[in-house]
C-alpha cells in the first residue's frame, strides 16, 4: 500500500509527516453494517409517513373544496359532457 499512499499524498498535496492510514479492525464491520441497516429502515419509514401525510392533506383539501365549482373533478365532468 505504500506506493499508493505516497502517490496519494503527492497528488493531494499532503505534508510528508502525514501518517499512512491503518486498516480498520474487523470488529467495526458488523457495527457499520448494523448502523447502515438502521438508517435505511428509518429512512424508508420516514418516506412512508411523508407519503401518507401528503395523501391525507390532498383528501382533506378535496373534501373542503368538494362543494366549490373550482373542484377539478367537477370541471373534468363538465368536459366529458
Amino acid at each position: 500500500m505504500r506506493p499508493y499512499w505516497q502517490l496519494y499524498k503527492k497528488l493531494e498535496g499532503l505534508p510528508e509527516a502525514t501518517p499512512e492510514p491503518v486498516a480498520e479492525p474487523e470488529l467495526t464491520l458488523p457495527l457499520r453494517q448494523a448502523w447502515k441497516l438502521l438508517i435505511d429502515l428509518l429512512t424508508q419509514e420516514l418516506v412512508y409517513e411523508q407519503q401518507i401525510e401528503f395523501l391525507e392533506r390532498c383528501l382533506k383539501h378535496d373534501l373542503m373544496n368538494s362543494n366549490k365549482s373550482s373542484n377539478f373533478w367537477v370541471k373534468f365532468g363538465k368536459l366529458l359532457d
